[in-house]
């Protein structure tokens, strides 16, 4: 998949390239440099920009942030720690010489949120709900914890305006508006019990012990939160960012 979005971008540039009318004029591979503070829906970071060919320019950076926040999902509260961070290499095709652009790329994603559950949601002053079933945070389950991920290398597209290495003027203002690819989420959901794992609970048709029940149970917290953020495999991004032009 990650082949197919570079061969589309990679044509879909080389296209732009070869149409450009101002193909006689334009800045030489490599002759400016530029670099630019960021921020936005990807954290804040910096990034820097050099030409490649007739109003085609490369651009690499990093972004990240760290965001934590309480809320509360399928009656448990929970503490949620919202971890980005991206690397990311691109390429930015001006058109008409101008300063609006088409940008495509790919980025290494870093993206993900750490989830701890705390006692005291819909279901009662200490006690957790996992999967429909009420369990005691004293007797039963401890702690209930978990990981969303997505995919570690994600393309990028999206419209611009603003070039680094523009030769009108040395300072500018950035604008980006795109999407990361970043695929659906892969969720790991846990817990910390003393749930006996020995003793098949009587009446359960299946013979499961509670231990067993119990993962059955997170196994569909898991599902239920994937299918509700399902959403998010589009990640969107605006960014501003201030540029200065080096050469």
């Amino acid at each position: 998949m990650i082949t197919r979005y570079l061969l589309q971008i990679s044509l879909c540039l080389t296209g732009m390239y070869l149409a450009s009318p101002t193909l006689a004029s334009a800045q030489l591979p490599f002759s400016a440099a530029g670099a630019a503070l960021r921020a936005g829906s990807l954290g804040g970071g910096v990034e820097v920009a050099t030409p490649l060919l007739p109003n085609l320019n490369l651009r690499l950076g990093v972004t990240g942030a760290s965001i934590s926040y309480d809320t509360d999902y399928s009656g448990n509260d929970y503490e949620l720690d919202l971890n980005l961070m991206t690397l990311s290499a691109l390429g930015d095709y001006h058109l008409f010489g101008g300063g609006f652009r088409v940008t495509g790329g790919l980025m290494l994603n870093g993206n993900g949120l750490d989830v701890v559950g705390t006692p005291g949601g819909d279901a009662g002053p200490l006690t957790f709900a996992i999967g429909g079933q009420v369990y005691d945070a004293t007797a039963e389950v401890q702690a209930f914890t978990g990981e969303i991920e997505f995919n570690s290398v994600a393309p990028y597209a999206g419209l611009g305006w603003g070039n680094m290495v523009g030769r009108d003027k040395r300072i500018g203002l950035l604008l980006d508006v795109g999407f990361v690819f970043q695929g659906s989420p892969t969720i790991t959901m846990g817990t910390i019990d003393t749930l006996d794992d020995t003793t098949p609970i009587p009446g359960d048709a299946e013979g499961r012990t509670a231990k067993q029940i119990l993962l059955d149970n997170v196994k569909q917290e898991e599902a239920e939160l994937a299918d509700d953020i399902s959403s998010f495999d589009m990640y969107p991004v605006i960014s501003l960012g201030l540029s200065y032009r080096f050469m």
